[in-house]
């Protein structure tokens, strides 16, 4: 996907290949896997399809996986229309940015 060949090559523009690991897929999948792997991040972007209130469940899964390490940031792109909350578990918001239709939020764990 063109998106995914943006991201890999901000990546490649900021010399951090080796601090980045781009894991395209679903994130119900993904998470269980990584979890599994023992993987831990300390930034974590998701970019779902909207609707369904898929952001408010990828809100609680990532709060309760443990491939955090902490301090970290979840960044999650999702409709204007989600209502997230401003706190879930050990996730606090800490910023909301509108763009159109689209909305990002930024949560600190």
């Amino acid at each position: 996907r063109a998106c995914l060949r943006v991201i890999r090559h901000n990546i490649a523009l900021l010399n951090v290949q080796e601090r980045c690991r781009v894991i395209p897929g679903d994130v119900h999948a993904v998470l269980p896997r990584l979890k599994r792997e023992g993987a831990k991040f300390s930034t974590l972007l998701a970019d779902p399809p909207y609707g369904e209130e898929t952001a408010k469940k990828i809100l609680l899964e990532i709060s309760m996986c443990d491939i955090v390490d902490h301090p970290a940031v979840f960044i999650l792109e999702h409709s204007k229309q989600d209502k997230l909350p401003e706190r879930l578990n050990d996730l606090k918001l800490l910023r909301f940015k509108q763009y159109g239709d689209t909305a990002v939020s930024f949560y600190e764990l």
